[in-house]
């Protein structure tokens, strides 16, 4: 069920509004101010906001400001009410970022195909998001694999054939047992990473493979603590005489710039999304 968060002074307009929206099965959050309206922005998480622009506290363009600088909300699009109708004030709503601006009085059917509008263009684009993610993933240039309080939560088909290992193998063993014992800084930069204390890390090094052979690897890793849990995405992908580390790294910019340009709880949710 999509959470609309309505924030509107006028009690009428907002439970008028309210009413409609549950009819159609939203579940709906209310907030009769532009401070109210941030906080329960900020517990709630909506899917969707609908935001009066005149208001106590602080008004909506003030607000939008405050939605558009925090890294959780700024992507929820948000709908405009307001009885300005100025072609300024339109213009200020755009550029604040607003999905739509309806000016008021409005028809309660007119909003609600701008709620539909809105909320279809979000679901085409995490579909989007999830396509490019599973491309990245399962890329057939080099392994990728999540690994969240000390377990292989996931890996891709190229680092399964790189290790020779099963998910279910790797789970039954230690991280640093893929690694060599006498590449111990290897292993403090992954486990830094893994642990927080640094965001990510580029590597030379060696792989140990299940049979026992070493094969020479680049790695990109970054860590993506969830909930509180140490957790590590990394790519890997062999290197030998024929493609040396910084032909590892052209190859690989799209993958290792999708995981940068996105983040933390963008690529946990995508990877959970991958079943």
């Amino acid at each position: 069920m999509k959470k609309i968060l309505i924030i509107e002074d006028d009690k009428d307009i907002r439970e008028s509004v309210s009413d409609i929206l549950q009819m159609q099965n939203f579940k709906v959050v209310e907030a009769e101010n532009g401070k109210e309206g941030l906080m329960k922005a900020i517990s709630e998480k909506p899917d969707l906001i609908i935001l009066d622009v005149n208001m106590p506290e602080f008004d909506g363009f003030q607000l939008m400001e405050q939605l558009q600088n925090n890294l959780e909300l700024y992507e929820i699009p948000v709908i405009f009410t307001t009885a300005k109708s100025k072609p300024e004030d339109f213009r200020t709503g755009l550029k604040l970022g607003a999905a739509d601006y309806i000016t008021k009085p409005f028809r309660m059917q007119e909003l609600l195909n701008s709620v539909t509008k809105q909320l279809g263009k979000i679901e085409k684009h995490k579909q989007k998001e999830m396509m490019y993610f599973m491309l990245t993933f399962e890329n057939p240039f080099a392994g990728v694999f999540y690994y969240k309080d000390d377990k292989f939560e996931k890996i891709n088909r190229v680092f399964s054939e790189l290790c020779g290992y099963t998910r279910d193998e790797l789970n039954k063993i230690e991280l640093k047992s893929l690694f060599p014992s006498n590449t111990e800084h290897v292993l403090n930069q992954i486990t830094n990473c893994y642990q927080g204390l640094i965001a990510e890390t580029t590597l030379q090094t060696v792989l140990m493979r299940k049979n026992k052979t070493a094969v020479k690897v680049s790695l990109f890793a970054r860590n993506l603590s969830d909930a509180g849990k140490d957790a590590l995405l990394v790519t890997i992908a062999e290197t030998n005489e024929n493609k040396k580390p910084e032909q590892f790294t052209a190859e690989m910019s799209s993958i290792i710039e999708y995981f940068k340009a996105h983040d933390n709880a963008q690529i946990i949710q995508e990877i959970m999304n991958t079943g």
